[in-house]
């Protein structure tokens, strides 16, 4: 199973910035391949021992927001992270934790 140093390897030094919020199908499947169970294991909760420290958040908020997007691209199942994505960060500004 990939753990947040891989998911934020892929992210941030795999997949160029340019990529990163527009649609395309080579990075959509990349995601799709690389991450589809990792992220559905994170929407049932199952990653929330990733939110002890900044960077494992980050890497979680990623596989809880922009994932789903690339994954279920088109469908309403690409939302589905976001309230928990929402929460983690508000969480982490307020512990005083800097992304």
């Amino acid at each position: 199973m990939p753990i947040p140093e891989e998911v934020l390897r892929f992210w941030f030094e795999e997949t160029p910035a340019a990529a990163w919020f527009r649609p395309g199908a080579e990075g959509d499947r990349a995601v799709r391949e690389r991450f589809a169970a990792l992220t559905d294991q994170a929407l049932a909760g199952g990653l929330e021992a990733w939110g002890g420290s900044a960077p494992e958040a980050l890497a979680l908020v990623l596989e809880l927001d922009q994932f789903p997007r690339q994954i279920w691209r088109d469908q309403a199942r690409a939302f589905a992270g976001d309230g928990q994505a929402q929460a983690l960060t508000l969480r982490a500004l307020e512990a005083g934790s800097r992304f």
